[in-house]
């Protein structure tokens, strides 16, 4: 039975998921001088013309975006201290949110903000209510999901299914208004839980992972988890893998072999096995880094449970080594992931300062009971290569 959502809305949920303090990929605004621009105004609840002043907002991730701001600020400086403050407010947020905004539309006005139509909207004494609250960065996110999420999954199969699985929604907005709302009000979570967990409560990440965990993993099987700069470092590329024991039976038309562990997030298609009949006493894989790096943060996207038995490690530590020869523990296990479950299909662990070529998982207890049953659908590494 369905219960009832822990929050009213989740851009209230902490003022610390994205803070004023936090990187951007903002560069610069170049003045495109003034021109005509249909806008639309929440306070006239319409689309109107305006002779804008336009800047030209570029990001570090390759990213660009006209903003159109409205005349009645008065100047084109004027106008241009709006255009680069809210370009580096919106370069704060992920580049998945930000890859189908290409206008900004600026206004003055106490006026709720909006996303869709590959814009997002500002009103500007809005956002001083949202600045004095510390909720700005939040408010953005939500809108930019409408923007650059909403039309690829909030009526995908899959997502329908997590819903359904999930029997509950993380706010009153989103059970009320499922189909508009649902994707932007659980993503701000997803971004939360899985990049900003020092950042929120231990009550708060138990509420998210409670309500919505196969909203959770949804999230985690797409691709859009590797394009979350500037909030987390880049992803590390890995190039080869081993484990102590594998399957090579199809499963979706491909073997289940330690490869799986370095081919990204693949919408839980397809994952490596270690061997299923228990007759590994030892169960470990090991990854290859393309250089030298430090990692600063790792994502092991377990395979919760196969059939239905679990299977998942519920013990394990991390060694790195520089010649896949001598290794050393790392010092993170599986207590380092907060909220730790069976049901968790995520460990969002923490990285380490020790120049790393490989690294290596020494599995024990399964969410199965004992040892010798694991099953893993890919690894992730961020950081930066020496």
């Amino acid at each position: 039975m369905a219960t009832d959502p822990p929050y009213d809305g989740t851009i209230f949920l902490d003022r610390k998921i994205i803070t004023a303090a936090d990187p951007t990929a903002f560069l610069s605004v170049t003045d495109a001088g003034q021109a005509e621009r249909l806008m639309f105004d929440r306070r006239l609840d319409d689309f109107k013309n305006f002779n804008a002043y336009l800047f030209n907002a570029t990001f570090d991730d390759g990213l660009a975006a006209e903003i159109q701001v409205n005349p009645e600020f008065g100047s084109s400086d004027a106008a241009r201290i709006q255009a680069q403050k809210y370009g580096a407010v919106i370069g704060k947020l992920p580049t998945a949110l930000r890859t189908q905004v290409k206008t900004v539309w600026i206004h003055q006005g106490e006026q709720l903000f909006g996303g869709a139509n590959n814009n997002l909207l500002i009103h500007t004494d809005q956002a001083d209510l949202y600045e004095r609250d510390g909720i700005l960065e939040e408010a953005l996110v939500h809108e930019a999901c409408h923007t650059s999420l909403d039309e690829a999954h909030h009526s995908a199969a899959d997502w329908i299914a997590a819903q359904k699985a999930d029997d509950a929604f993380i706010s009153t907005y989103a059970r009320d208004n499922p189909s508009r709302e649902d994707v932007a009000e659980s993503f701000l979570c997803y971004l939360a839980v899985r990049y900003r967990s020092a950042r929120i409560s231990d009550a708060d990440g138990e509420k998210i992972l409670g309500a919505i965990p196969n909203r959770i993993a949804y999230f985690d099987a797409q691709p859009l988890m590797q394009s979350i700069h500037p909030i987390a470092p880049a992803l590390l590329k890995l190039v080869n893998a081993s484990a102590s024991s594998e399957l090579a039976e199809l499963y979706n038309g491909k073997p289940q072999t330690a490869d799986r562990l370095i081919e990204g997030p693949n919408n839980g298609i397809c994952f490596w096995n270690s061997n299923d009949k228990g007759n590994d006493p030892t169960p470990w894989f090991s990854l290859q880094l393309e250089h030298r790096s430090v990692v600063d943060s790792l994502y092991i996207r377990w395979k919760r449970t196969h059939g239905s038995v679990g299977a998942r490690p519920m013990k394990y530590k991390v060694l790195y080594s520089l010649d896949g020869k001598s290794w050393t523990e790392t010092g993170v296990d599986q207590s380092k992931v907060p909220w730790l479950s069976s049901n968790l299909a995520v460990d969002a662990l923490p990285g380490w300062r020790n120049p790393t070529r490989f690294i290596k998982v020494e599995m024990g207890e399964s969410s199965y009971g004992g040892n010798g049953y694991f099953t893993c659908h890919y690894v992730l590494l961020r950081g930066h290569a020496l």
